[in-house]
């Protein structure tokens, strides 16, 4: 199995990201706190780019979890 690589940019970011969706496989994609609290979830359907808001999170640290059908990957 290949690990895929996902692009978020900004990384840090202040008010929002973006995560260009280049794997049509993408389940969905959450934000998690640091305790692992999911706080944002969307589901792609056919958006080539997806654009999550910042603004209401407080300034932190915080996860963007990707679920594939055979994978999940977790970045900062």
């Amino acid at each position: 199995m290949q690990t895929q690589v996902v692009n978020i940019c900004p990384n840090p970011a202040q008010y929002q990201v973006k995560i260009p969706l280049n794997n049509p496989q993408i389940k969905q994609i959450e934000v998690l706190d640091i305790r692992g609290k999911v706080l944002f979830q969307k589901q792609p359907v056919s958006e080539e780019i997806i654009e999550i808001s910042l603004k209401m999170l407080k300034s932190g640290v915080y996860f963007i979890r990707i679920s594939l059908p055979q994978q999940v990957i977790v970045q900062k």
